[in-house]
């Protein structure tokens, strides 16, 4: 301890304490995950349905296919339109979403055995890595000690817990990404943690398509914030996903022939019943990504004619008062539609204060239907008031590093889509989530460095005490609702 009253500790000590935290840390992620997967007494559907397709593909490595999965349990589902979908894609001879996961629930079982428990344990392993990646990220932008913080907040999430115990498709999505961002986080224009990263954002859309909202954004992001800056390991990171999916799509033609790319659309949107998204929108939604990372890969390798033209036109902008204006006012309109957001969700900061409110529980998919396209945002506060300091922390967004950047801008993409989408599943939300606890430790963070440089005797320590109650009563709730519910696992839907 030195004069002032602080303790200073070495960096090794630093060190083993941070070992000893997420120590403690990850051993409350595999508890919580094998108590809910014990607790656990009615499988999703789709749990049985990746149950199945990891079981035929210990026997048969390029047996992609729902087909007999769908023979064995049509009889038993009623008719109506859910089983009209149903019957589109599971009868199909290959399964409408990339195999990844699929594979990875294979693997789990040639381990522990081709059980339903070896299928529910990939997630809850993609869990503690998901908590690792967070805290990778954290320590590059803010430290190890808020680093732990963030793996704390990344291990307490109910809405990553939920996804987890469950087999779902989007836990492994949304931890490829962060895997992949972590990988950007260190690499230091390392080439090998470059292609480390361009493998896990690969792999994140190979397991579901929908990782492309917030993988090309990632992508420009990574192209404007300078993070990889050698135009032969951008060439790497934007060729990787490009040669890791060929074979994908080679598979879809073999099967489908020339209108395999149709095909694969047509899985994925309303061809059949009129629900979900149109098949012209999604047909829209794939040519635009096209022509994003064509634009993304084009801009980055220009030449130096087109860089005097972006220079002509960066003058011209300038020149333009009202485009400047426009851009300027950017953060600026952020920081008001956050505002009116959070004014629309007042409700749900009432029930986030309120210690005894538990978010209801459901076996029905159809628990949000008509809900408002701002319904992520106001129900993540619902389900833990530590999205509040996320929220937050958009106000303090020009201090954001470009780590903290990356993942506001993976979060906002996700917000944004899924609440325009309409059919909302709390599990649908996933991707943000990561990058939102991020956000609340950078609020937390921001806070608590103003403080120490502007706050004198007890006015200080008294605002240090306040605020400590205000974040670990968010915690405390948090970790209430997680023990109370989730662990409890009775239900699919929250």
């Amino acid at each position: 301890m030195n004069r002032t009253g602080t303790i200073n500790l070495s960096r090794g000590a630093i060190r083993y304490i941070s070992y000893a935290v997420l120590a403690v840390i990850f051993s409350w992620v595999f508890i919580t995950g094998l108590q809910s997967i014990r607790n656990e007494r009615r499988l999703t559907f789709d749990c049985s349905l990746y149950d199945w397709l990891g079981s035929g593909l210990i026997k048969n490595p390029f047996n992609y296919s729902a087909a007999s999965f769908w023979d064995k349990i049509k009889d038993r589902r009623p008719e109506g339109k859910e089983k009209t979908i149903a019957a589109y894609y599971l009868s199909a001879p290959l399964f409408k979403h990339p195999p990844v996961f699929s594979y990875m629930i294979a693997f789990s079982k040639c381990i522990f055995g081709d059980t339903p428990t070896a299928s529910r344990l990939v997630n809850i392993f993609l869990r503690a890595l998901t908590v690792l990646a967070v805290y990778v990220i954290a320590k590059e932008a803010m430290g190890p000690v808020w680093a732990l913080l963030a793996a704390l907040f990344m291990a307490a999430d109910p809405v990553y817990m939920f996804a987890s115990q469950k087999v779902w498709i989007d836990a492994p999505m949304t931890f490829f990404v962060y895997a992949g961002l972590a990988f950007l986080a260190v690499s230091r224009e390392r080439t090998f943690a470059v292609v480390l990263a361009a493998v896990c954002l690969s792999l994140s859309l190979l397991c579901k398509y929908v990782s492309a909202v917030v993988v090309i954004p990632a992508y420009f992001a990574v192209m404007m914030s300078g993070i990889v800056r050698d135009k032969r390991q951008f060439g790497i990171f934007i060729a990787i996903p490009v040669v890791m999916f060929i074979p994908w799509l080679l598979w879809n033609y073999a099967v489908y022939g020339n209108g395999f790319v149709a095909k694969m659309i047509s899985f994925n949107a309303d061809t059949v019943t009129g629900q979900g998204p149109s098949l012209g929108l999604m047909t829209a939604l794939f040519a635009a990504a096209c022509v994003l990372a064509t634009l993304i890969a084009a801009i980055f390798f220009a030449g130096e004619s087109s860089r005097r033209l972006g220079k002509r036109a960066l003058k011209l902008i300038e020149e333009s008062t009202s485009i400047v204006g426009y851009i300027k006012a950017i953060p600026i309109w952020t920081r008001v539609l956050v505002a009116v957001l959070l004014f629309l969700s007042r409700d749900g900061l009432m029930k986030a204060a309120n210690i005894r409110y538990l978010p209801p529980t459901s076996d029905s998919m159809h628990m949000f239907d008509n809900e408002p396209a701002y319904f992520y945002f106001k129900h993540l506060i619902e389900l833990s008031p530590l999205y509040v300091f996320s929220y937050v922390s958009f106000f303090a967004m020009h201090k954001w590093g470009k780590e903290m950047r990356l993942a506001g801008l993976v979060a906002a993409a996700a917000l944004v889509f899924f609440g325009a989408f309409g059919y909302y599943e709390t599990r649908y939300v996933l991707p943000a989530v990561p990058g939102l606890l991020l956000l609340a430790v950078f609020s937390i963070k921001t806070v608590v460095d103003y403080l120490r440089e502007n706050g004198k005797g007890p006015e200080r320590s008294a605002a240090y005490i306040l605020f400590g109650l205000i974040a670990g009563f968010a915690i405390l709730k948090t970790l209430y609702f997680d023990v109370s519910v989730v662990v409890k696992n009775n239900f699919i839907f929250f």
